[in-house]
């Protein structure tokens, strides 16, 4: 299994870093929308891209930087409307 935000300890279950707990897709989904960093239709003001393309301690992860390639996915979900189905 590939690490993931939700299965590297950072979002998951036990972490619950930031308050956003990804482990669980509904609550994640919730997390990340009513807490503002993401804004369906609009990638440019989503904060999780911000912290994605992040330097240093600020980045998310912070250990290492997502591919690109996975970055521009979750910029396409956003701007197609951020859907949870």
């Amino acid at each position: 299994m590939v690490p993931s935000c939700a299965t590297a300890s950072c979002h998951s279950d036990v972490a619950r870093k930031a308050g956003v707990n990804l482990y669980d897709r509904d609550a994640g989904y919730k997390s990340l929308v009513d807490r503002h960093f993401v804004y369906p239709n609009k990638p440019e003001i989503s904060e999780v891209l911000f912290l994605l393309h992040a330097e240093g301690a600020r980045r998310m992860p912070p250990d290492f930087p997502l591919p690109e390639d996975d970055i521009q996915l979750i910029s396409n979900w956003i701007a197609a409307g951020a859907k949870n189905d």
